[in-house]
């Protein structure tokens, strides 16, 4: 039995926060300004006249399950504005953050990565897995998420965690400055920003919307399930 409420509900509901359709969204991509100012109005729009064309240029069709919803929703965030983007990215926890964080944000981050990779050990030999709050990796990822933001201005470094431990996200983050340039994952003062807007940056921005669009579909496929 899921634990989401009924469509019906979801469809008819208002577009305004602590209704249905905005607590829905809310847990699938984390609360933000870009969510209940545009998203939401836009969305709602859709799905209660699904006939009438929407400011979001996507074609409009009836919604008839969650799954679809979703689609739509993400269909309507690949045609806003690269600042649009980037404020609706910014709204997801910084990899590594320990406060502040949604119940799904946390399980993403922590005890159920944890979990998952000491059921997946091969034996009792196998190196260790460090703590989702070991110190040093949280450390380290608070230093590689400064360089990455410094890399790439009014960003935030988003990836589709699928269960993995911290100290697997915080190699990939590593590695991937370091393939930008030598220096990116240095001192944050030696990390030389490439420009807004520019290929770079926005090529970035498109891989992290995709991957916001990802973590909503994961965390839709466990409600469900529920």
């Amino acid at each position: 039995m899921s634990s989401l409420p009924a469509l019906p509900q979801i469809l008819s509901s208002l577009p305004t926060q602590g209704s249905p359709l905005a607590d829905v969204l809310s847990l699938l991509f984390e609360p933000s300004l870009p969510l209940f100012d545009h998203l939401i109005p836009t969305l709602h729009a859709q799905i209660s006249k699904p006939d009438t064309p929407s400011e979001s240029s996507t074609s409009s069709r009836p919604v008839t399950n969650y799954e679809e919803l979703l689609r739509a929703a993400c269909a309507i965030l690949e045609t806003w504005p690269s600042e649009l983007q980037a404020a609706f990215v910014a709204a997801h926890p910084r990899i590594g953050e320990t406060r502040g964080l949604s119940r799904l944000s946390a399980a993403e981050q922590g005890q159920r990565a944890l979990r998952s990779s000491s059921e997946n050990s091969p034996s009792p030999q196998a190196a260790p897995v460090p703590s989702a709050d070991d110190p040093a990796v949280l450390a380290s990822l608070a230093h590689l998420n400064a360089c990455y933001e410094a890399r790439f201005p009014g960003l935030r470094y988003i990836t589709f965690v699928n269960g993995r431990p911290r100290a697997v996200i915080r190699d990939e983050l590593e590695a991937f400055l370091r393939a930008q340039k030598p220096d990116a994952s240095g001192s944050v003062a030696s990390v030389r920003p490439v420009l807004v807007g520019g290929e770079a940056w926005s090529a970035e921005l498109r891989r992290a919307v995709a991957d916001v669009g990802k973590i909503a579909d994961s965390r839709l496929r466990k409600m469900l399930a529920e």
